[in-house]
């Protein structure tokens, strides 16, 4: 005898076939058994329950409606999604790998910074990308399936091949860490996949220092342009430490003229700083700003980079930096980030504490702000804002 309540099996969205519904099988040996896919081999194993000894304590009617009973109820559970080897584990491990990313993105992303959603968007094209080629379509791995021997080959395959830095390799540890924590704690997978693996050792960074005359000759420059907002983002990098993300959400309201003070409410460690400005610098930004009415930001996405409503992309920064290098016929290892750098130097050279040179640049710790400690000459000690 074999029956199975009528169930015919199930499979998910993609078609990808999950169990096969229970069935008693009666003989010399009385069991009943069904099939269930197994994270991490992708088949379906079988699970058999014996009844011999039911048979022999119960009726034949009474037998019957037992094993019916015990069918009709796992073929519910298992229709509903329930899984033996996951009893105590992820409640949406068969959820294919791209559909519980795309949960990632729905939830997540309401909250993240722009850059941070870039960064985000980034790094799943990318693991789906390798999912695809590897297993010949983005749907054919279930996220609980995705484990430690694949982040691990998946990780190696743009290190080795050259296609990314150690430095890069270290990033996607942390990027794709936070993506699959968010999937441990929402029921996606078990454990976290990038949990354990080690960072590659990175070349220690390269911080270049832009020369005075350099400085002067960029000034210059984008002066005979008319491009003097440009060259007070610039000085805004340099005396100010503002990071070109910060410098895009300056608004106009933080500044205080009197105190040569902006108020930055949105930086990188997601803490209120104040950013104090030289008495030229502050100059530069009344004439920058008297021509801005009522906008919000100090520079927008305007051409020219004129005060505005809309903000600004970071990314124009770099592009205009780009020209500007091909103009000027400068290093290519001169980003407009060294502009930071180097103002992290001449701040150290004229005799600034330390610690206040930690706090304008938004350190996390003196000891970041330390590495520039060569240059720090306490008979040099003056006043920034007389700068």
């Amino acid at each position: 005898m074999s029956e199975s309540e009528n169930f015919t099996g199930g499979c998910n969205n993609n078609c990808v076939v999950q169990y096969l519904p229970a069935e008693i099988h009666t003989g010399k040996e009385c069991y009943i058994d069904y099939y269930v896919l197994k994270p991490g081999s992708n088949s379906l194993h079988r699970k058999k329950i014996k009844l011999n000894r039911q048979r022999k304590k119960l009726s034949s009617n009474d037998f019957k409606r037992y094993c019916r009973a015990v069918i009709r109820n796992l073929n519910e559970k298992l229709a509903a999604g329930w899984n033996p080897f996951l009893e105590n584990a992820a409640a949406k491990g068969f959820t294919p790998l791209p559909d519980a990313l795309a949960a990632f993105e729905r939830v997540k992303f309401k909250d993240m910074k722009k850059n941070s959603v870039r960064s985000y968007k980034s790094f799943i094209k990318i693991l789906l990308q390798y999912i695809t080629k590897k297993f010949l379509a983005p749907t054919g791995i279930f996220s609980v399936n995705f484990g430690r021997s694949l982040a691990q080959d998946f990780l190696n395959s743009k290190y080795l091949s050259g296609e990314i830095s150690a430095k890069t390799y270290n990033n996607y540890i942390k990027g794709y860490h936070s993506i699959f924590a968010w999937l441990v704690e929402y029921g996606y997978t078990n454990y976290n996949p990038f949990d354990g693996i080690k960072p590659k050792k990175a070349r220690r960074k390269w911080r270049a220092e832009i020369p005075e005359t350099l400085r002067n000759n960029i000034r210059k420059h984008l002066e005979e342009r008319g491009e003097r907002a440009y060259w007070l983002m610039c000085e805004l990098c340099f005396w100010g430490l503002a990071r070109p993300s910060e410098i895009c959400k300056m608004k106009v309201v933080n500044v205080n003229f009197e105190k040569q003070i902006i108020l930055l409410e949105d930086t990188k460690n997601d803490k209120e700083r104040i950013c104090t400005l030289p008495l030229h610098v502050t100059k530069l930004m009344k004439i920058h700003l008297a021509t801005g009415g009522s906008s919000i930001f100090i520079f927008s996405d305007t051409q020219g980079f004129l005060p505005g409503n809309n903000e600004m992309d970071p990314r124009k920064i770099s592009k205009r930096w780009a020209r500007l290098r091909k103009e000027l016929n400068f290093d290519e290892k001169i980003q407009f980030y060294s502009l930071r750098d180097s103002g992290i130097i001449r701040l150290m050279e004229l005799g600034i504490n330390p610690e206040y040179v930690r706090a304008q640049a938004d350190h996390y710790s003196l000891e970041m702000t330390t590495k520039y400690s060569k240059h720090y000459r306490p008979e040099g000690i003056t006043e920034i804002k007389k700068l």
